[in-house]
């Protein structure tokens, strides 16, 4: 029988229920369990794959205009402003610069985070960035045109892909740019610019692979092609899907498919393994030292032998959006909850506590909770290892406790500090965020847990007005059962003032024209207004629309003062 701590902090059991005549038995699973490092939220979506810099530290964008730059602990080393929302395309320089897309344009970022240059293009990118030994930057946009820049930015030569753009573009062993393009064929140029050869494949490229002698593509038509370094076939084989990541191990290729299937083939084109279910909605294929890394969209991870046995299996708790490898083999993945996650890609030591956000507890941390009653352990020790079993807990005692910490590290910090850990902030938002999902019924009315908790939280999370709590502040604005609480979660909304995806404001602006809420609230219609023009004053844009026209009822139908006056400063602004 294994137990495991989910997030939450309650046990969860994982039997398999064999049933002989009444009989229940629970069995050991034999695949080890992989574990979860950290959770770092951060204020919107992660944009395009996160990478390793040569510090090994983790770089992720995210869609709240910020390059987050983060260690292996899940601690933030710097968090730089980007010029505009990423669009999910970016590469690592062989100096350390950080290229990534945006609308139309390419922008160099040096590893401090400063802005180095700013490419604008005819069309927004279409794939990644592919980057040379000597630093030249090869682009492919939406319009089929592949552009050649050098490392200061400025334009080497451009061609036009027949077809428009076909797939990620790679560069091979010897230097070689290979694009595909939108009619079938791979392209082969040097990199300052002479055309080499074209291949046709059997239909539109979905994934291609460089090894050191060869050159592996699979296409939409469900094969996958062994081309050699001029062009020439070397063998085919079909699949029976086709497949959207390739992955190169000492025996030779695997493929998975858009079904999760894994197949492994020889370097001969020979089916060495029957395929395996890996993963549904697979994000991601990687070569590790002694097998493979399979991942899917909805958080499972799996590691698999050489010889195609499963060796680990790990989850990560939201719907993964995109993915990249460490040179360690972990995983890094950003996900639709606005999380960066990392997962070893070996299995958990029982006796090591992991890092930040990752799962509250494991047998040594049980022990540890059993050992003493929370307010030794609080006067003891004071860090992600005592909120940890506060919250495991699972009661009011624990959490209370936690905010009273959590409370104390905030005064104890001045105005904009960030020294302390990221992880205060993340038990902060877990309690804020708790209870109103799960209402309970008491005496035929709808209540919920520890709504006063769930202020004082909010109230933290306001306050210190961070982007990565932007997620939570507009959850709670929009679903909260109390009014007072519902209130502070836009007071914090206000504060932070930066919207880049208009939720925000969409979402305040929907609780003032639900029902008869202006007419009735007139607290919450104040604040509101006010948390709206504070928005508008953070980005420096007019009200679009639907803002100006919640402005106008407010003003109509309101009759206290302050929202009036707040509404009328909305209806003036000007940017």
């Amino acid at each position: 029988m294994i137990t495991r701590w989910s997030p939450g902090g309650k046990p969860v059991l994982l039997t398999l229920l064999l049933v002989v005549g009444f009989s229940l038995y629970s069995i050991d699973t034999e695949i080890p369990e992989l574990s979860l490092l950290f959770r770092l939220p951060t204020g919107g979506r992660v944009s395009g794959r996160p990478m390793e810099d040569h510090d090994g530290m983790f770089l992720a964008a995210s869609e709240d205009r910020y390059l987050y730059r983060v260690d292996r602990q899940g601690q933030i080393l710097s968090r730089s402003d980007l010029p505009g929302v990423p669009q999910g395309f970016n590469a690592l320089g062989v100096d350390g610069t950080v290229y990534i897309s945006f609308r139309s344009s390419l922008a160099a970022i040096n590893p401090s985070g400063g802005l180095l240059w700013r490419h604008h293009l005819s069309a927004p990118l279409a794939f990644d960035p592919v980057i040379s030994a000597d630093g030249r930057i090869f682009l492919v946009d939406a319009s089929g045109t592949l552009t050649a820049l050098d490392h200061r930015g400025e334009l080497l030569w451009k061609e036009t892909l027949n077809g428009g753009p076909g797939g990620q573009s790679l560069i091979d062993s010897r230097g070689v740019l290979i694009v595909p393009d939108g009619s079938g064929f791979l392209n082969a140029w040097l990199p300052w610019g002479r055309f080499l050869w074209r291949f046709r494949l059997a239909g539109r490229q979905t994934a291609a692979l460089a090894a050191e002698t060869a050159l592996y593509a699979s296409s939409d038509e469900g094969t996958i092609a062994k081309v050699s370094l001029q062009g020439t076939l070397l063998w085919t084989r079909r699949l029976e899907n086709f497949a959207l990541y390739l992955a190169e191990f000492s025996g030779g290729i695997a493929a998975l498919d858009a079904s999760g299937r894994l197949s492994f083939l020889s370097r001969d084109g020979e089916m060495l393994h029957d395929a395996v279910y890996a993963v549904p909605r697979p994000v991601g294929l990687f070569s590790l030292e002694d097998g493979l890394l399979a991942v899917g969209g909805g958080g499972g991870v799996k590691t698999f032998s050489r010889e195609g046995e499963l060796t680990g299996s790990g989850s990560i708790p939201s719907r993964l959006t995109t993915a990249g490898l460490s040179s360690t083999g972990g995983l890094i993945a950003g996900s639709e909850d606005w999380n960066i996650y990392a997962l070893a890609s070996r299995a958990r030591d029982n006796q090591v506590w992991s890092g930040p956000g990752a799962e509250t507890g494991n047998r040594w941390n049980r022990r540890f909770v059993g050992a003493a009653r929370p307010v030794e352990i609080w006067k003891s020790e004071p860090d992600y290892l005592l909120l940890s079993a506060l919250m495991a807990s699972g009661g009011r005692e624990g959490r209370e406790m936690a905010l009273d910490i959590i409370q104390e590290i905030l005064n104890k910090s001045s105005p904009g500090d960030r020294r302390y850990p990221p992880y205060y902030g993340n038990f902060a938002r877990d309690i804020a965020g708790e209870p109103f999902e799960r209402p309970i019924l008491q005496s035929g009315r709808v209540v919920n847990d520890y709504p006063d908790l769930r202020k004082e939280a909010l109230e933290l999370l306001s306050r210190e007005a961070a982007y990565a709590s932007l997620h939570t502040l507009r959850t709670a604005a929009a679903r909260e059962w109390f009014s007072d609480n519902r209130i502070v979660a836009i007071q914090g909304l206000g504060r932070i003032g930066s919207d880049p995806d208009a939720r925000s404001t969409r979402t305040i602006a929907g609780i003032l024209l639900a029902g008869n809420t202006i007419e009735t609230k007139p607290g919450l219609t104040a604040v509101s207004m006010e948390a709206l023009h504070r928005i508008l004053a953070y980005n420096g844009s007019a009200p679009d629309r639907s803002l100006y026209e919640c402005a106008v009822e407010v003003y109509r139908r309101s009759r206290d003062r302050m929202s009036r006056e707040w509404a009328l400063k909305i209806l003036r602004f000007e940017t």
